[in-house]
């Protein structure tokens, strides 16, 4: 552990964490949000309550709740440990990521705030940042990484909530993970082999979505939301590819075409999405989860090598295509080197010389 500074007085300004479990009685419910916040269930409305026993009414929506809570609150009892900035920006900021970004964070920051919740945010240097880096890359190398970003993402809020400080984690020359990531692409790399093989054992509705994902690469969350009317004449309009936003227009292609009058084909009349369950209702994170699973755990049992997951069949398609700029522009990425960082999977395709002597 990192060696901390010790302060000549006991700090006055305590995390939310610990507020919460030093008051009278500690709460059941609603244990997410910052002392004296509360909710009214029947109309969402956040409540401050102030020392002298009167109601600030916050918003609706908890992050603009917690912004405004921390405007009401004196000058002095704002936050100023790191303990505090952590837990601020994971109350406020981090739950507006994509779930899976959001979860992520929540194991960096459990690490961030064991090593370095206990100084002032004002006093961390690029000292303290890189001997807690040089301490977690040896533990565990990728992970730090991904708590280095965090923090530099903290401490690039700081000046917005009051905090006059400079981003020390910004100079830190952070390990590759290349030579890492490389070995893992190779590894989860799906061929037409093992997706024919997983396909015998895929209901028919999941078969349709695997081939539909392998011609638009989109991310699952788009892929459950597709319906009827993205439908269009001269093309298939998507209008939302959620992480990035925006929409994606699709040429109509025979194979699209057919893909999708088989899907529209086998759809249940009263629903308008693709990808339904047994209630009619589209298929969620949960159950498209559990659907994936049971088939396949059926096709390890009947001969599939491996288990592969589901976000792989993007990484295949893209790796698949013999040109970068339209794989990259299919999946609705602004350049060609995140597509290529994040989803080749087996390298750069090149053409060999032809001269010989």
């Amino acid at each position: 552990m990192l060696n901390q500074r010790q302060k000549n007085v006991s700090n006055p300004y305590p995390s939310l964490k610990q507020e919460l479990s030093n008051m009278g009685r500690p709460r059941k419910t609603n244990i997410h949000l910052p002392p004296k916040v509360y909710q009214d269930k029947k109309s969402g409305m956040y409540y401050f309550v102030d020392a002298n026993n009167k109601y600030h009414q916050l918003g609706r929506e908890m992050s603009g709740a917690i912004s405004q809570y921390y405007k009401l609150m004196p000058h002095h009892e704002r936050l100023l440990s790191m303990s505090d900035l952590i837990d601020r920006y994971m109350i406020e900021l981090s739950p507006l990521k994509a779930s899976t970004t959001h979860s992520d964070e929540l194991k960096s920051a459990r690490q961030l705030r064991h090593r370095l919740g206990d100084l002032y945010v004002t006093e961390v240097s690029s000292v303290d940042v890189a001997r807690y880096y040089t301490l977690r890359s040896e533990e565990a190398p990728v992970r730090a990484n991904r708590e280095m970003s965090l923090l530099s993402a903290m401490f690039k809020q700081a000046p917005f909530w009051g905090l006059p400080v400079n981003n020390p984690a910004a100079s830190i020359r952070r390990k590759s993970e290349f030579p890492a990531k490389a070995a893992k692409k190779l590894e989860r790399y799906i061929s037409d082999e093992q997706i024919l093989t997983f396909k015998k054992f895929t209901p028919l509705w999941l078969s349709r979505y695997i081939d539909l994902k392998m011609t638009l690469g989109l991310r699952q969350s788009a892929m459950l939301k597709l319906n009827r009317t993205m439908i269009r004449e001269n093309c298939f309009f998507v209008n939302d590819i959620s992480k990035n936003g925006g929409a994606l227009m699709f040429e109509w292609t025979p194979t699209l075409r057919t893909v999708i009058n088989q899907i529209v084909e086998a759809m249940d009349s009263n629903t308008e999405f693709f990808f339904t369950r047994k209630t009619g209702k589209p298929h969620n994170a949960e159950s498209f989860s559990s659907a994936w699973q049971r088939a396949m755990q059926r096709a390890r049992k009947q001969g599939l090598e491996k288990r592969f997951a589901e976000r792989y069949i993007r990484n295949k398609a893209v790796t698949d295509c013999n040109d970068l700029a339209k794989a990259s522009k299919t999946v609705g990425h602004t350049n060609t080197s995140v597509t290529k960082q994040h989803y080749s999977m087996l390298g750069t395709r090149v053409e060999p010389f032809e001269k010989r002597i």
